[in-house]
């Protein structure tokens, strides 16, 4: 069984409890760690903040990609006066694009080519949950999680000071 314990900082390796899921506040930032079987090691997993750094410093590697972010369509299609390289432009407003009837769309700039390809749009998103029915027969009872009515994990910490 997975234990859960809620904390105000994520705790030092000596005092880690085996297969728990740390929740700890950090800033804004919510931190999730996981202990190993045997409580002698704890993962960090990425925070938003952390994935964001990563995005950042995979784009702009080796003077490559620097996102760019436009107000609407109009001012998408002026970039290509000034942009000199390749690179990303987020459109907050790309009804202006007769593809994209409302919403925001990411677009690729070609620089060697002066034209932009939309790459993804934020206003029609076909979303497909795969394995939903399987989630479907995750519940709370008592406050605890379940599935198929089988309890799944323990709470072990409800303070929450934060």
């Amino acid at each position: 069984m997975l234990n859960i314990a809620i904390t105000n900082a994520t705790p030092a390796v000596e005092d880690i409890a085996p297969r728990t899921l740390y929740l700890a506040k950090n800033g804004t930032d919510l931190e999730l760690s996981l202990s190993n079987v045997d409580g002698t090691a704890l993962v960090k997993l990425p925070t938003r903040a952390d994935i964001a750094t990563m995005i950042g410093t995979a784009i702009s590697a080796d003077g490559g990609l620097s996102p760019v972010v436009a107000a609407d369509y109009d001012a998408l299609t002026a970039l290509l006066e000034t942009l000199e390289k390749n690179t990303f432009v987020f459109v907050n407003d790309a009804s202006g694009d007769a593809t994209v009837d409302a919403g925001s769309a990411l677009y690729f700039l070609d620089a060697d080519q002066s034209t932009f390809t939309k790459v993804y749009e934020y206003e029609g998103l076909d979303v497909q949950i795969p394995n939903l029915a399987i989630l479907e027969n995750f519940s709370e009872v008592g406050g605890q999680l379940h599935y198929n009515g089988v309890q799944l994990l323990q709470v072990t910490n409800t303070v929450n000071q934060w």
